[in-house]
């Protein structure tokens, strides 16, 4: 759990200001930002999992396939119970 929140603050702060910094290239800083923050996320996991970069990788990409999961199951409690309210 460190991992993954630590590893998205850091890399949104360090992301973020690649982008900044690189914004006068235009989108070439915004993706520049991207791969920042992509691989701060991945170095967070690796420190903290004592693992390689390989391996690092896939916990990120499973990081992500649970995170979209989750925000799609919330996302429809969500709507269902937006739904129950419109129509008591």
């Amino acid at each position: 759990m460190v991992a993954i929140v630590g590893g998205g603050i850091l890399g949104a702060i360090v992301g973020g200001i690649v982008a900044l910094v690189f914004s006068i290239a235009g989108p070439m800083g915004v993706a520049l930002g991207w791969l920042a923050f992509m691989i701060t996320y991945i170095w967070v996991i690796k420190v903290v999992f004592h693992t390689d970069w390989l391996r690092a990788f896939l916990a990120w990409l499973m990081a992500i396939v649970v995170e979209l999961i989750i925000a799609g199951f919330l996302g429809l409690i969500g709507v269902a119970t937006l739904g129950v309210m419109l129509h008591p």
